[in-house]
């Protein structure tokens, strides 16, 4: 019998070692690209499966005995260039008092609103006529013309005029545009000669309404109330002007009684809602008009003088008057008798600085 010479066959055969032999390569071309050590100054640095080094934030985690893979956290941060956002946090209720937050936050940081105001009796036109109560005065456009020169050199950029007629109208009108006026005379001469007049460049008109006020005789007159804007820091403020009669036809207290009581109820619910109110008029009262006023309302005068149930009027009183509401801080009021002044009207010129907001408050 013949026999075959050459190497004998090891255990368990070629097939079983080739197989052997492949594991083999797989295991260490694993190993070599899941876990590369390399040493650079004693610091171990872990590769990615692209051969690139993995964050430091990566590298955190344990390694395992087996196979050397990084065991990640559960904060794991992902692949290199990898971000993960965690999902936002759901929080229900507390929206009103977030919102409270919100609104004394904005309060807070929104510039103040400063301006000059002024209530001024223009004495109308017709008064001033030959023959008329006050003659000796000049004639109204010319006292309109001084007016608004007053009015520009006390800084005023809103005020209520009292007595406003046809002629000093036209004449504010065509003498200085810039000027807005409600009503005007868009009602008739009645409401027009209580009008609210406003600079355009300050303000913006954003309401406008009437509430009749009983006048001589108990006799109704449409007055106004506006809503304006402040151009530069959009605070808004409503302005009510009013003329309560005086005794020119008779005793007429019992209507300027009746007049307040629907003025404070105006103030009231204007104000209701937080927004700031300033009221002017010649009222033809003094403590008379300026305790029921300031019991019934939270308003305050400009000169001065108590608030609440208690009435302390202040030391000087005319019958033209300018309030406010408790956010409106006051000051430089003044009760102007100037030359100038007396030679265009037969009442002080009230005028006074309001400030809402800002470090005022």
């Amino acid at each position: 019998m013949t026999k075959h010479a050459g190497a004998p066959a090891g255990p368990g055969g070629p097939l079983v070692q080739g197989l052997l032999a492949g594991l083999l390569s797989l295991v260490i071309g694993a190993v070599a690209v899941l876990l590369v050590l390399s040493r650079d100054g004693g610091a171990t640095v872990t590769l990615g499966a692209d051969g690139e080094p993995l964050p430091e934030a990566n590298q955190a985690g344990p390694r395992s005995i087996v196979t050397g893979v990084v065991l990640q956290p559960e904060e794991w941060l992902g692949e290199p260039g990898e971000t993960r956002t965690p999902a936002p946090q759901k929080i229900r209720g507390g929206g009103r008092l977030a919102r409270a937050v919100e609104r004394a936050a904005a309060k807070e940081t929104q510039a103040a609103t400063t301006f000059r105001v002024s209530s001024f009796n223009v004495l109308g036109a017709n008064h001033t006529k030959p023959g008329g109560r006050h003659a000796r005065f000049t004639d109204g456009v010319t006292r309109m013309r001084w007016a608004l020169q007053i009015l520009a050199g006390q800084g005023v950029t809103v005020a209520g005029l009292q007595e406003l007629q046809a002629p000093q109208y036209n004449t504010l009108r065509a003498t200085a545009p810039v000027w807005q006026v409600y009503p005007g005379p868009g009602l008739g001469p009645g409401p027009m000669a209580n009008s609210v007049v406003w600079r355009s460049d300050v303000w913006t008109r954003v309401q406008a309404a009437t509430v009749p006020i009983p006048y001589f005789g108990g006799r109704r007159v449409p007055m106004p109330y506006v809503l304006l804007q402040h151009n530069q820091t959009g605070q808004q403020v409503w302005f009510a002007n009013f003329h309560n009669p005086a005794d020119a036809h008779g005793p007429a207290q019992k209507w300027r009684n009746a007049a307040v009581a629907i003025e404070a109820q105006l103030a009231n619910r204007l104000t209701a809602d937080g927004t700031p109110l300033v009221m002017t008029g010649d009222f033809n009262d003094r403590a008379e008009f300026f305790c029921p006023i300031t019991r019934s309302t939270p308003l305050r005068a400009a000169n001065g003088g108590s608030t609440g149930s208690a009435c302390a009027p202040p030391a000087r009183m005319n019958v033209d008057w300018i309030l406010g509401s408790p956010d409106i801080a006051f000051s430089q009021f003044a009760a102007l008798e100037t030359e100038l002044v007396n030679r265009t009207t037969d009442h002080p010129v009230i005028v006074a600085t309001a400030t809402i907001g800002g470090s005022e408050e």
